[in-house]
């Protein structure tokens, strides 16, 4: 899948997400990527299966698990939203730029 866009003014970065459709609703997958405000395009390979690695809480063992993943003959669509960092005391906040937001329609096939 890939998908390109216009650069946008005065963003620090791009907010890109996989939805799936249910039951009418888009409803995010988690999947997705953030990117650099340099970023105006993804080539990403929408994949099913395959291993995935939990951590523990400490970051000092892993082990294999089965990986959540996209499913098959399922309509999904790619979303992708700027954004622009704003510091505040001690934590860094995303607003979202609402003239930035567009959605690709992609369908898997295995």
């Amino acid at each position: 899948m890939r998908a390109e866009w216009n650069a946008s003014d005065n963003v620090d970065g791009y907010s890109v997400r996989i939805y799936e459709g249910k039951d009418g609703e888009w409803t995010d997958t988690g999947f997705g990527y953030d990117l650099d405000k340099d970023t105006t395009a993804v080539d990403m390979a929408l994949t099913v299966g395959g291993n995935g690695v939990r951590v523990n809480e400490n970051g000092d063992t892993a082990e294999s698990v089965p990986a959540e993943n996209l499913l098959p003959d399922k309509t999904y669509k790619v979303g992708v939203r700027a954004y622009k960092n704003r510091k505040t005391e001690s934590i860094t906040v995303r607003k979202p730029n609402p003239q930035a937001n567009f959605f690709l329609n992609i369908h898997l096939w295995i």
